[in-house]
């Protein structure tokens, strides 16, 4: 989708992905990505059914095919509050 600066977008593909109160879990057929929420600095809608997620210098597209965006990052803004105060971790959430 495109270079922004300092960053590299990178769209994933379509996998399953699960959440817990520690990782965001996204697996594939051929390889599967682990989301530690303590280096996750930004979760946002990208597109109706994609959620876009800033980890490490990534910016990572998380295609939601048959869900809405808006579920995961009510969840994920939930979980990286508890997160940042336990472990003073800043991030961003888009208003949801």
């Amino acid at each position: 989708r495109g270079e922004h600066i300092g960053t590299k977008r990178v769209a994933i593909g379509t996998g399953k992905l699960t959440m817990t109160n520690k990782r965001l879990h996204w697996k594939s057929l051929q390889r599967e990505i682990n989301f530690y929420w303590t280096s996750v600095f930004a979760v946002y809608n990208w597109e109706p059914n994609v959620m876009g997620l800033v980890y490490g210098r990534a910016q990572y597209d998380i295609p939601l095919v048959n869900d809405k965006g808006l579920k995961w990052i009510t969840h994920a803004g939930e979980i990286l509050k508890s997160v940042a105060e336990l472990e003073d971790h800043q991030y961003t959430i888009s208003p949801y």
